[in-house]
């Protein structure tokens, strides 16, 4: 006796499926099989024997034509009529909802059921299936551009290795000015004369101390920003610890001088030379 399936059917369907060769990979037949029982314009006939499901056919109204899935028969049974039969019932199934046509699609690796097909009077259609998948797989979604390949040190890496050198050019920069203003404590404290020079070099130490430290800061912090991977962060980073270096590099001595003096200029340049290209680095 044919007769629609339950959800308690879902194990015993799924089965049957399976041992017929129908369950591919890109489809679940779990959600296909409760997708038919939501709806009411679907249903999943099924045969038993013995009380154990040996056929089923998915029967589906799309409001034009009806279609059938999921035809299956156990290869054990096969030979008594359950394929026949579950056809007829998916016909009367269909034409009691007002259906004038039934059809279905057959897979190209399954050709050899064209002879019962014929045999129950079914034509082969003048028509060519074509279709997409609606879920967007992400293992089968485009995948995305690849990005840009760039030698070298990007902006991104290079202006926070000159904001490391800007701190440490300017650590020294800190332990010349507080020796300075040691030195010159001592000598007040010591008794000993002071020079006439000694209010500016007091004022130059403890401008030094000073703008070394937020100098650091500064460095120190355009550092962390630079490290970040947008570039509208990294650039006004940038021009901060470029005024930051600015700012310090007359008070250091020698080659700290020298190192302060260049670094606003390479950022300056690295900077240019990327806004050129309209492309930073993410």
């Amino acid at each position: 006796m044919i007769a629609s399936l339950t959800p308690d059917d879902e194990d015993a369907a799924v089965a049957l499926w399976d041992e017929a060769g129908l369950v591919r990979p890109q489809n679940d037949p779990r959600a296909d099989f409760r997708r038919a029982l939501e709806g009411d314009s679907s249903v999943v006939l099924g045969v038993s024997e013995h009380d154990v499901l040996v056929g089923t056919a998915m029967v589906g109204d799309d409001g034009h034509r009806g279609w059938v899935y999921y035809l299956a028969v156990a290869p054990d049974v096969r030979g008594k009529g359950y394929g026949r039969a579950l056809m007829g019932a998916a016909e009367r199934w269909l034409a009691a909802r007002g259906v004038a046509k039934i059809q279905f699609m057959v897979r190209a690796d399954n050709a050899a059921v064209g002879g019962f097909y014929d045999h129950l009077g079914y034509d082969a259609q003048d028509v060519v299936t074509r279709g997409r998948r609606l879920e967007a797989p992400e293992a089968k979604s485009a995948p995305p551009p690849k990005p840009k390949e760039h030698h070298g040190l990007d902006i991104g890496t290079t202006t926070f290795l000159l904001f490391i050198v800007a701190a440490v050019v300017n650590v020294f920069v800190l332990a010349q000015g507080i020796q300075l203003v040691y030195t010159l404590v001592s000598e007040v404290v010591s008794g000993q004369p002071t020079s006439d020079a000694f209010a500016v070099l007091m004022t130059a130490g403890i401008a030094m101390i000073v703008l070394s430290l937020a100098s650091i800061v500064a460095a120190f912090w355009g550092a962390t920003r630079a490290a970040h991977k947008s570039a509208a962060v990294r650039v006004p980073a940038t021009v901060a610890a470029i005024l930051a270096v600015v700012l310090v590099w007359p008070l250091g001595l020698g080659f700290m001088a020298v190192l302060n003096l260049l670094c606003p200029v390479i950022l300056v340049v690295l900077l240019s030379r990327s806004a050129a290209k309209a492309h930073f680095t993410n």
